[in-house]
């Protein structure tokens, strides 16, 4: 019976877009929705769940819905008032119910569907990112009553988190991690994670697995400048400026999303001030990034709420985002968040000045005299924690100095030696985690189930005596690392003979090598000290095997499903040489 990896699609992001496509060429998959963003391959090996089963939401589960939307509901009414001084209308209550409604009854059908998959077909591996989410929970949960492995990828970077060991206690929401496998950016952030669990307690045995972050793990600045970046936000380019980037956190009840909401509101109501009380020796200006699941609950009156507030308190307007997170973080002359997250990681890695404002609430839980000592971003110069508005001038002030940012580049430097973090392409981290499945689930690749079925097929019919032919691919190589990767993917993947493949290197500048490392378990590599030319490298090649076929093939080659077939069965007695032909010459071949 083929087997299958179960993607619920929503969850991606569209910077998992290249890890995807590496992944959906690889395996036999099975998408959640039709309703996606990504661009796939025409000859993915891909099924839709609505294609296999039907679902529609039982009475029982309608109430269910019904039921937690008015827990919600009725917490905003009682609540807001309280936390940030303003009565919530019934009027914007009601515009975000339809929203609502149409998220929670998304997020059943999609668990119901699920349930119904697993008993029809066999689902090996259940791949699944930002595994808290309110569509990921509920699937993992059947995943694990089924016995059924989950791998959960995740969009973040953990390197920035807080250690347990700060706090005066364990407490359970260390962790937010309950899938078998997490795969994070770094052996860093997997140390902190695996630490934080086993201090919570959290009944969760996660493996945290530092394969890398398969999204785009290039440093923005590098895509635009800063000042491209002001300029794109409507800023004047010498002015001073402070990103306030606010976070979120996934419900497990509802209406903890709405508490959320406030939290930041008084986040946002703190830092206005303490840029108020810097006086007029460094005029900031806002930029407050919102994380974009604010939008489902009114974000304009988020914005009047804080321009108001602004104005009030007698700073400069902020610039206010819901996305544009790339922007947001390159035209940030500082940048400040609510809580430890991604975007300190990322600040960090573009030499930004970073730093976490504590809340009151968190602070009541924490050990001050541990929170310098333990947090390797802060013991490095690379992270700030602030507390009062004395912190925050100090921070402020203190990076004012060039000679300071530069050495946050320096010290960034040295915790990455430190670490082994390493600064990779998604291609080679992508190949990474499709190895690392490969070794810890055998047998889910489409080349591996596809070589099995010709096994057994030709026993079945009785002709054991026949052998299947053994081809080696020969690939020169030269500066190749823009291709290689894709070629070597798709000639491992859709190879379904006893195929070996041998990659002749001639001399590489660039990081081709590197790259082939990442398929030594998969391939043959043959390193030449000098350019020896395409034609001597291509008998290097030849006369390294002795299987009965040789494809050679150029490094920016991407084949497709059952190609090999086709070339191998032009082969009659007589014939020497076989080789594609294309009406696309010089364009797609």
């Amino acid at each position: 019976m083929k087997k299958y990896i179960y993607i619920p699609i929503e969850i991606f992001f569209p910077k998992h877009d290249k890890f995807l496509n590496h992944i959906v060429s690889r395996y036999n998959i099975i998408l959640s929705s039709r309703n996606h963003i990504f661009k796939f391959p025409e000859n993915s090996n891909i099924t839709y769940i609505n294609d296999l089963v039907k679902s529609e939401l039982s009475h029982d589960d309608q109430i269910n819905f019904q039921r937690e939307v008015e827990i919600f509901y009725q917490f905003i009414y009682q609540t807001s008032n309280d936390i940030i001084g303003k009565k919530t209308s019934k009027n914007s209550i009601d515009k975000i119910k339809p929203e609502l409604n149409k998220k929670i009854s998304r997020a059943f059908l999609i668990t119901q569907s699920f349930k119904k998959l697993i008993n029809i077909e066999n689902i090996s591996l259940v791949l699944t990112s930002a595994e808290y989410s309110g569509i990921s929970r509920p699937i993992l949960i059947e995943a694990q009553n089924a016995q059924i492995p989950v791998v959960n990828i995740e969009h973040g970077f953990f390197s920035a988190l807080d250690y347990a060991s700060i706090y005066k206690n364990n407490d359970p929401i260390f962790n937010n991690h309950i899938s078998d496998y997490c795969i994070v950016e770094n052996n860093l952030a997997s140390t902190i994670l695996q630490e934080n669990l086993s201090r919570s307690n959290q009944n969760s045995f996660t493996q945290f697995i530092a394969l890398g972050s398969p999204i785009n793990t290039s440093k923005i600045t590098n895509s635009f400048s800063v000042l491209d970046a002001k300029q794109k936000l409507k800023i004047n380019p010498d002015t001073v400026t402070i990103g306030l980037f606010g976070s979120w956190c996934e419900p497990k009840k509802l209406h903890w999303t709405l508490q959320k909401q406030l939290d930041e509101a008084r986040f946002y109501k703190k830092i206005f001030k303490y840029i108020k009380s810097i006086g007029e020796e460094i005029i900031l200006q806002p930029i407050v990034k919102f994380h974009p699941a604010f939008k489902v609950f009114g974000e304009i009156g988020v914005v009047n709420y804080l321009m108001d507030l602004a104005k009030e308190i007698g700073i400069k307007t902020p610039v206010f985002l819901f996305d544009q997170y790339q922007e947001a973080i390159c035209a940030s002359d500082f940048v400040l968040t609510s809580g430890n997250g991604s975007t300190n990681w990322e600040a960090i890695v573009n030499g930004k000045p970073s730093a976490i404002a504590m809340n009151k609430i968190k602070s009541h839980y924490i050990d001050n005299s541990k929170l310098n000592s333990e947090n390797e971003l802060v013991k490095n110069g690379l992270l700030t924690y602030i507390i009062n508005s004395t912190d925050f001038h100090n921070f402020i002030n203190k990076f004012q100095s060039s000679k300071k940012k530069q050495d946050l580049r320096i010290h960034f430097k040295q915790l990455c030696k430190r670490w082994d973090i390493r600064d990779e392409s998604v291609d080679v981290i992508s190949n990474r985690i499709c190895n690392w499945i490969d070794e810890k689930f055998p047998g889910l690749s489409v080349n591996y189930q596809e070589r099995n079925g010709l096994v057994e097929h030709v026993i079945n019919e009785g002709k054991e005596n026949m052998s299947i032919p053994s081809v080696n691919i020969v690939i020169v190589t030269y500066n190749s690392a823009s291709t290689i990767s894709n070629c070597l993917l798709t000639s491992i993947n859709f190879s379904t003979h006893n195929t070996t493949v041998t990659v002749v290197d001639n001399a590489s500048r660039d990081n081709t090598l590197e790259i082939l490392e990442e398929f030594s378990d998969k391939i043959s590599i043959i390193r030449n000290k000098e350019n020896l030319g395409f034609s001597a490298a291509c008998n290097q090649g030849i006369k390294s095997t002795d299987s009965d076929y040789v494809v050679l093939l150029n490094p920016d080659t991407i084949v497709t499903e059952n190609w090999l077939d086709k070339l191998l069965d032009k082969f009659d007695e007589g014939v020497g040489a076989v080789g594609p032909t294309s009406d696309y010459t010089g364009g797609l071949q």
